[in-house]
């Protein structure tokens, strides 16, 4: 089970070993371990940054591809794209492109999954 402790439990080790420290505050010895070795690295054992998008670069890496496919066949799916991109070795899912046409057309303008986007 994960549990989560507030910044101010990984400081206070005081003068104690980090085993002991772990048990002191109920984590395991190897979280002990970490935070001590995020601190020397980086000044803090604060927590990173948590959730976001980390994989749109793959597909923003694609837009020229992915425009030069619809301005050859402008009646294309979203599966037909990803037909398309999938032949050049770039997988992505349905929701990744959904997504990323999502980005360009304004919210105001809706459409069905499997009819032609433009």
């Amino acid at each position: 089970m994960v549990h989560y402790f507030h910044s101010s439990g990984r400081k206070r080790y005081g003068p104690c070993s980090r085993r002991q420290a772990a048990e002191r505050f109920g984590v395991s010895p190897a979280s002990a371990v970490r935070w001590c070795a995020l601190a020397a690295t980086t000044g803090s054992a604060a927590a990173g940054p948590c959730g976001g998008d980390r994989l749109s670069h793959r597909i923003e890496a694609q837009a020229e591809r992915i425009h030069t496919l619809i301005a050859q066949k402008d009646d294309l799916t979203l599966p037909g794209i990803r037909a398309r991109l999938a032949e050049e070795s770039h997988h992505f899912a349905i929701g990744t492109l959904w997504r990323f046409f999502a980005r360009l057309i304004p919210p105001a303008i809706t459409f069905d999954l499997y009819e032609p986007i433009f």
